[in-house]
């Protein structure tokens, strides 16, 4: 179990990693965008889409480490609560048999917690790991970018059928009838995984249950004092196990403070990226402002001088008609 803990915390870690690392290579992309800004509509619109994939991306990441996170923090206090609990009862047993605990354990009897346990799980977890070992793991045979942006496009468009039309453009490496059919793995990996969840859910009641029902019996039975602390001390000892193994969330927990400070890190540097393209677009949209104004202006300008041009012509013209109409007058009175 323990082995299977370190396989699973170094998956874990490395999907982590690659999460950021894909953020981060999003955010380089960006910036190296800005360095060459071009006053155009299409650069401009190239510019808020890969923005709304960086914050989306970021987004989608910060909500899968919170549900992980919740996911960790419930079962550790379930654990803990339940450890607590049969501790308890075990020390008032205890008290009232007067006994002390068998130093050793039979040679000839296994404990619960080194048993197989996946044998005892419900059906439904083996068809659930079935399933996926079938197809692809977590992501369904598509690699993490792809199945990231899957995800980004399928919560964007809700799950409409219409995203994919939408999809084909952002992963040109697949086609429309792949993406039909990790849309169709998907939707039965959701549905395997919620019925895991609630078979897992219903087979723990069943199991506390049962534990209540041996720890009864262990003091109201007229049993063998070492056969009944036996049974208590196999429980205690399974869960002592299971406890010690789900304890572990808190390096997975310092994990998602590292990645969840890499993120805050990540958006502040998007924000600083939008505020400059922010500041350059105005500052685009000022100078064209600028350029339109002094056109005006200028146009303006030719308008008044053309104005003025024939203002002057008209007023030549009508001196010399004046002129000319004075010496015909002058000549008559000779």
């Amino acid at each position: 179990m323990e082995s299977k803990l370190n396989t699973d915390r170094s998956t874990e870690q490395v999907r982590l990693l690659q999460q950021l690392e894909k953020i981060g290579h999003m955010v380089r992309r960006f910036h190296k965008e800005l360095r060459d800004i071009q006053p155009t509509p299409e650069f401009l619109e190239k510019l808020k889409m890969i923005m709304e994939d960086i914050e989306g991306t970021i987004n989608l990441f910060k909500e899968q480490q919170r549900k992980n996170y919740e996911e960790l923090m419930r079962e550790e206090r379930i654990t803990y609560q339940e450890i607590q609990a049969l501790e308890k009862k075990f020390d008032t047993w205890s008290q009232i048999s007067g006994s002390s605990l068998p130093k050793k354990t039979p040679k000839n009897q296994t404990l619960a917690s080194a048993r197989d346990i996946t044998k005892d799980l419900p059906p439904e977890v083996a068809s659930f790991e079935k399933f996926m070992e079938q197809n692809g793991g977590i992501r369904g045979g598509w690699d993490e970018y792809d199945h990231q942006t899957f995800l980004k496009f399928r919560l964007r468009y809700q799950g409409k059928a219409a995203f994919i039309k939408h999809l084909l453009p952002a992963i040109p490496t697949r086609t429309e009838e792949e993406i039909q059919q990790h849309e169709e793995w998907y939707q039965e990996y959701l549905f395997l995984n919620d019925t895991k969840k609630d078979a897992i859910k219903k087979w723990r009641e069943k199991r506390e249950v049962e534990k209540e029902d041996i720890l009864a019996n262990a003091t109201e039975e007229p049993e063998d004092p070492d056969t009944k602390q036996q049974k208590l001390q196999e429980i205690i000892e399974e869960e002592r196990r299971e406890r010690k193994s789900k304890l572990n969330s808190w390096r997975v927990q310092k994990e998602l403070e590292k990645a969840q400070a890499e993120e805050k890190k990540l958006r502040e540097q998007l924000m600083k990226a939008k505020k400059e393209e922010e500041w350059k677009q105005k500052q685009t949209e000022l100078k064209a402002k600028v350029d339109e104004y002094k056109k005006e202006k200028q146009k303006e300008e030719e308008f008044l001088k053309r104005q003025q041009e024939e203002w002057e012509r008209d007023e030549i013209e009508r001196q010399r008609q004046i002129s000319a109409r004075e010496i015909v007058r002058f000549r008559e009175r000779k």
